[in-house]
């Protein structure tokens, strides 16, 4: 062999090794991340992926300005219209379609089998309103039937049709949960018992508010508020679509992550996904930002420019406030009232007994905002539950209930759980609070 092949060779053989090193290492953090060799998908099966395509009705705008609320979802919406329907059942860890999933927003933009203000034939019909933000959402629907079980259970409620009002949604915050059971009672909606599952959107969005949007921390989901504003105003802007498109690109990546068995190809996803988060929150300040020098249509109060104790020190204030409220109109109009501050990955401890898989998707690296805001809002709340529990409010602490719970749970990186979570939830915290405010109601 000519050294001129031979000098090929040992650089090829050199160029093999390191490939292969590379290999290891990434696949070895991959394992750090997922808990698996990614090389043992190969002797696995691929999972289909539901397609991500978008129809012409997603191309719309799933939300819509509302006078009372600030937003609300568009009359109509439904899940099918994103065309993930598969994805939202594989967060669930769901393995059949459950009839609140075709569930459409109603005439006042709440996912619900049935329009506001109800009226009910039947005087048998027991109303349960649940109150929240998007986790709260997800308990009047996942939850749906573990609630009227519990309700069923108490003695005298056998027989009684139990219908679920759900006036939670996708970044509802305080006030908004005082101002939309007002609105509700106010329209002659009734209510048998009320149910309210708070705590992150007030830690989060309050911070957010301020540091994406410059609005006050009282405000609906200022990003919301700007930006649909934006997107009515500017016609040709395209940002929505880049949105819409990024998370398009974030789910295919993620799909192909799932799949790969490469450990360098997925670090390079990893790195692709990471630059397409970042880029996808540039393009969401564009969208969700106040524009300088645009003349809004709705008054937006400025942030207070509150420094980090402050703010969290009046996140908590108002959190109080509005549950007080909450529970003034409950006692004038005699309906029970239990108020829950929501688990949270940021505010348990489960780490110890969370796996890798799921600690991959429940924390960011770099950490979520989250991280540092919710333990200094969560603790100021816990700290104030005597001030509700002497105004006579079932107040729940739902923090650790998931503590000692092996089993995944989380989904995303900011607060969701899956249908795990919700039965939980339901069964240490929940249910107990409706049977004991049943067997306490006059």
């Amino acid at each position: 062999m000519s050294k001129v092949l031979k000098r090929a060779a040992a650089y090829a053989l050199a160029i093999a090794i390191s490939a292969l090193a590379a290999e290891v290492a990434a696949a070895a953090y991959a394992y750090a991340k997922l808990g698996e060799f990614v090389w043992m998908r190969l002797i696995r099966s691929a999972t289909p992926t539901a397609s991500s395509a978008t129809t012409d009705r997603a191309a719309r705008t799933r939300m819509k300005l509302f006078p009372y609320t600030g937003y609300a979802l568009r009359p109509g919406w439904t899940v099918e219209e994103t065309g993930e329907v598969q994805k939202v059942l594989n967060m669930m860890g769901l393995t059949s379609r459950p009839g609140w999933l075709d569930y459409p927003a109603n005439n006042f933009g709440f996912l619900a089998r049935f329009d506001y203000p109800a009226m009910p034939s039947d005087p048998s019909t027991f109303y349960v309103g649940v109150a929240g933000g998007s986790v709260a959402n997800g308990l009047a629907l996942a939850g749906e039937a573990a609630i009227r079980e519990a309700v069923r259970s108490v003695q005298g409620f056998e027989n009684r049709r139990v219908e679920i009002v759900n006036f939670a949604s996708g970044g509802f915050k305080q006030p908004q949960h005082a101002i939309t059971l007002s609105y509700l009672l106010s329209l002659g909606q009734r209510f048998d018992l009320l149910i309210n599952l708070d705590g992150f959107n007030e830690a989060y969005i309050g911070w957010e508010n301020m540091n994406r949007s410059g609005a006050s921390i009282d405000m609906p989901t200022a990003i919301f508020l700007f930006g649909l504003q934006n997107h009515f105003l500017s016609a040709s802007s395209d940002a929505p679509n880049k949105v819409r498109a990024a998370r398009r690109e974030a789910t295919r990546l993620k799909d192909e992550m799932a799949r790969t068995a490469s450990g360098l190809r997925y670090f390079q996803l990893l790195l692709r996904a990471r630059n397409l988060v970042a880029e996808e929150v540039k393009v969401e300040n564009e969208v969700g930002g106040r524009v300088p020098g645009r003349d809004y249509p709705i008054v937006v109060q400025p942030a207070q420019g509150l420094d980090a104790e402050a703010m969290a020190e009046t996140i908590a204030d108002i959190w109080v406030r509005g549950s007080l409220q909450m529970q003034a109109l409950a006692r004038q109009f005699g309906i029970p009232y239990i108020h829950a501050i929501q688990p949270n990955q940021y505010f348990d401890k489960r780490g110890p007994i969370m796996s890798a898989a799921e600690k991959a998707v429940a924390f960011s690296d770099p950490p979520h905002p989250a991280k540092a805001l919710v333990p200094a809002v969560y603790g100021r709340m816990v700290a104030r539950a005597p001030i509700l529990a002497a105004a006579g409010i079932r107040f729940r602490d739902a923090t650790p209930a998931f503590d000692d719970v092996a089993d995944p749970l989380y989904f995303d990186t900011c607060c969701h759980f899956n249908q795990r979570g919700y039965d939980v939830l339901m069964e240490r915290v929940i249910a107990p609070a409706i049977r004991d405010a049943l067997r306490r109601a006059p």
